[in-house]
């Protein structure tokens, strides 16, 4: 599953990225980019790790919040990759682990 909103120098797009596209694992992110959600099948993941990463600068672990949200620091600027994984445990014996991943990439 990919969700790709590509915008070159002035983005028009920003209210696309506020909408879900039903990826198991994605970012949602407020037109103000100061704000992203994580939705795990379509509903808020709280409590998950996401990594944030500065394009040069040091990268921060924060959780989801209660409302599966994270808000984004002021010292993440310029371009920044949002990333998450969740690991599914196998419901039976032998089962299978799976994993989803959601990564966002923004400028601001």
């Amino acid at each position: 599953h990919v969700k790709v909103l590509a915008c070159v120098r002035r983005c028009a797009l920003a209210a696309d990225a506020a909408q879900p596209l039903g990826a198991p694992l994605e970012f949602v992110i407020e037109p103000a980019l100061r704000r992203a959600v994580l939705l795990h099948q379509g509903r808020p993941l709280p409590g998950q790790s996401v990594q944030v990463t500065p394009a040069g600068g040091e990268r921060l672990t924060l959780t989801t919040d209660p409302e599966g949200g994270i808000t984004l620091p002021e010292s993440a600027r310029g371009q920044v990759l949002l990333s998450a994984v969740l690991l599914v445990a196998p419901t039976a014996t032998g089962g299978t682990w799976t994993s989803d991943w959601a990564t966002l990439t923004l400028s601001r």
